[in-house]
């Protein structure tokens, strides 16, 4: 037997009176899959009626949050427990697009889970984004690339960062209703002669060219953890340093335009961190005639990686005016933790 294939086809001829079922099929097959015919042969539409990528798009966007879904989540979540990571949730402020420039039959992408087909913000871009907002924005002599707190959290060519960012995955259903949303959402080319060739100036009598893609909204959840308990506090300087940058610079495509703005539905943290806080309130609260055999603990604790680089040399003061407090200062001053830690008070000479 013969089987008809015309160029104009994209559908499997198994598949082409296929029509959008009930029970919300994987977002991305449908998407990658189930455009009827190729755009460059379609008629041209009616008045009124949607082209045939917009018509793909609006049944992309029919299709919820799949079966199993939330089992998968919770799942995750528990194994994320038992990690000890505290994951927080951030809401999008408007709509999200990510993934536009992926391979896609209607020439605009969106990054979806291989399995389940939900939204995913993937832990490469959140990395990235924080990299790049601390060492375009924050104190330079901190965190501009090369110098040892990027390095250590972000890592180089030639190490590892020491937060591992995980992918960010839509929230489930709560009560039977879903938390995150596929919108369908257009880009209008005003002036595609000139930009495809150039021979001719744009022109107000241009005819404009509307290009359908998907965009989101919802809520998801971040989770961030050290990469070995050496790291550990580190996670929390990770999850200040994204927590503004989403905010303020917003992640994915057309974020000029005011897309990929989140926000933190709690606070996670400053850049400093509440440990830091908590770390100065038990050695404002230790006793001084108890400073002579308690005091270098806090030094040990200062030296490793539970407090973050930009408040090294604070709290190395407020060692130092302890010992001074318990009236210390004298019996200590040769000793090398002193030693380490005037420096870093005094000089800015601090460990990672």
């Amino acid at each position: 037997m013969t089987i008809e294939f015309k160029p104009e086809y994209s559908r499997r001829r198994v598949l082409r009176d296929r029509t959008l079922p009930r029970n919300n099929p994987h977002a991305g097959l449908w998407l990658d899959k189930f455009l009827v015919n190729q755009p460059k042969f379609a008629p041209k539409p009616k008045p009124g009626e949607d082209a045939l990528t917009t018509k793909l798009v609006k049944e992309v966007c029919k299709i919820g949050e799949p079966d199993g879904y939330a089992t998968f989540f919770n799942r995750w979540l528990k194994a994320l427990e038992q990690l000890g990571v505290t994951p927080h949730t951030v809401k999008v402020n408007g709509r999200l697009s990510i993934g536009l420039g992926r391979a896609s039959v209607i020439e605009t992408g969106i990054t979806l889970h291989h399995t389940y087909g939900v939204p995913v913000i993937p832990g490469s871009a959140l990395k990235g984004l924080a990299s790049s907002y601390a060492h375009q924005y924050l104190d330079k002599t901190i965190w501009a690339k090369g110098e040892p707190a990027h390095k250590t959290l972000f890592g180089a060519q030639d190490r590892a960062g020491g937060v591992i960012f995980y992918d960010a995955l839509p929230l489930p259903k709560d009560n039977g209703k879903q938390q995150w949303k596929l919108e369908p959402d257009v880009i209008t080319v005003h002036h595609k002669v000139y930009y495809m060739k150039g021979d001719q100036p744009p022109a107000d009598w241009d005819n404009p060219t509307p290009i359908s893609f998907i965009s989101v909204t919802g809520a998801f959840l971040i989770a961030l953890v050290p990469d070995s308990p050496k790291r550990k506090g580190w996670e929390k300087v990770a999850y200040g340093i994204l927590q503004q940058a989403l905010d303020e610079l917003g992640i994915g495509a057309k974020t000029s335009s005011g897309y990929g703005r989140l926000s933190f539905t709690d606070t996670p943290s400053d850049t400093a961190g509440q440990f830091v806080k908590d770390f100065l309130q038990q050695l404002n609260e230790l006793p001084n005639n108890q400073v002579a055999q308690r005091i270098h603990s806090f030094y040990q604790r200062w030296r490793t990686g539970e407090i973050p680089p930009e408040a090294k040399q604070r709290v190395a003061k407020a060692i130092l005016n302890k010992v001074e407090a318990a009236k210390r200062t004298k019996a200590s001053r040769g000793k090398g933790w002193y030693k380490a830690l005037d420096n870093c008070a005094e000089n800015g000479n601090c460990p990672e």
